[in-house]
């Protein structure tokens, strides 16, 4: 884990955290992915990583002012996301303004693209009675 890792995250990384739990996906947050950045949250079996861009600081073509260090951040994020999608990973970008309309967006959105690759359950720890009593068996 980072240095960060044990900060509380912003208003809306906090949505998408409670919104990944209520899908029973697991995840870990504020990581570093790849060698390349880090992520607010990363689901590492699978390869995705989630970021969460607020308006202000990450240029929102919607929102933002596009001041000059607003576009270098945007630019950066480009960047960071070709290379996280040349290393294997899938890059879930969502802009502030989206969590805050729809908490639940970032877990269907990383759901569907589980259920796409044919591994949702794959990820999704099974916690039905069977599920259980099996992962006690296997101890």
């Amino acid at each position: 884990m980072t240095k960060n890792s044990k900060k509380k995250g912003s208003k809306i990384e906090l949505f998408s955290r409670e919104s990944l739990i209520s899908h029973d996906i697991p995840f870990l947050p504020n990581v570093f992915v790849a060698d390349i950045c880090e992520a607010d949250q990363a689901i590492y079996d699978a390869k995705i990583a989630v970021m969460c861009d607020g308006c202000h600081w990450h240029d929102c073509p919607t929102h933002a002012k596009h001041k000059p260090w607003q576009i270098a951040r945007s630019i950066l994020d480009g960047k960071q996301t070709k290379a996280l999608e040349a290393a294997g990973w899938t890059v879930l970008r969502l802009w502030e303004h989206d969590i805050n309309a729809d908490h639940d967006i970032v877990g269907r959105a990383v759901e569907a693209i589980l259920r796409e690759r044919g591994i949702l359950e794959l990820v999704k720890p099974d916690r039905t009675l069977s599920g259980i009593f099996k992962q006690e068996v296997d101890k």
